[in-house]
């Protein structure tokens, strides 16, 4: 009767589910993981698009005087503009 017991035991276990393999905490877990992919994709795009950005306005105040006097009358791209100026065409209307 022991070995019965024993047996019943061990089918009752074996019929349960383990909570890693339970269907709402890999929805949960699914869920965390393209949240966090997506997060990390988002800032990724952010910050190539301000590389591209500071890349592009630094070139194009470097090789274009029309550019830079452009530039400098745009409140906030004006002061970045005169920070990337390495000719100093900006230095001179300050």
């Amino acid at each position: 009767m022991n070995r019965l017991d024993e047996l019943n035991s061990m089918l009752d276990e074996s019929m349960e589910i383990p909570e890693a393999l339970n269907i709402d905490t890999i929805r949960r877990e699914t869920k965390k993981r393209a949240f966090r992919h997506r997060v990390i994709a988002a800032t990724r795009n952010v910050a190539v698009g301000v590389v591209i950005f500071m890349v592009v306005l630094t070139v194009g105040v470097n090789t274009s005087p029309v550019f830079a006097t452009t530039v400098k009358d745009i409140p906030l791209i004006g002061k970045l503009a005169w920070a990337v100026d390495f000719r100093d065409f900006l230095c001179y209307g300050r």
